[in-house]
């Protein structure tokens, strides 16, 4: 990979951890009703944030595979497996905004417990 391409990566990783931490410490603070309170009526602009987010890991994702798969990049491999651990962050965060809309307590502390605990490292080049 290139520099370049590795910069946007970190920076993409970045902005994406950054976003599921605040997720998840926005849930720690205010609860499920809090956050539902706090989000609502723009609950849907998150999930649409959420939903950019996905779409961006999987445009990533797929030029991380071109690239393993075309010129047997080590350092995308590398990439790839840690963007699966970010798309995995992203669906916990999904859950939790679902469990929150729906004001399932239980299903919200569990996804809350997923998006804090996920540990999303950042990669070494």
């Amino acid at each position: 990979m290139l520099q370049e391409e590795k910069d946007a990566y970190d920076k993409a990783i970045e902005s994406i951890v950054y976003a599921l931490e605040s997720l998840g410490s926005l849930f720690s603070v205010h609860g499920m009703e809090g956050l539902y309170e706090l989000t609502n009526p723009s609950f849907k602009e998150l999930q649409d944030t959420l939903a950019k987010m996905k779409s961006g890991a999987d445009e990533l994702n797929h030029e991380i595979e071109r690239l393993v798969t075309e010129k047997h990049d080590l350092d995308a491999a590398g990439a790839s497996v840690g963007l699966m651990n970010i798309r995995q962050g992203i669906m916990y965060a999904e859950s939790l905004l679902m469990a929150v809309q729906q004001k399932d307590l239980k299903k919200s502390l569990e996804a809350h417990e997923q998006v804090v605990n996920h540990g999303i490292q950042p990669n070494t080049w």
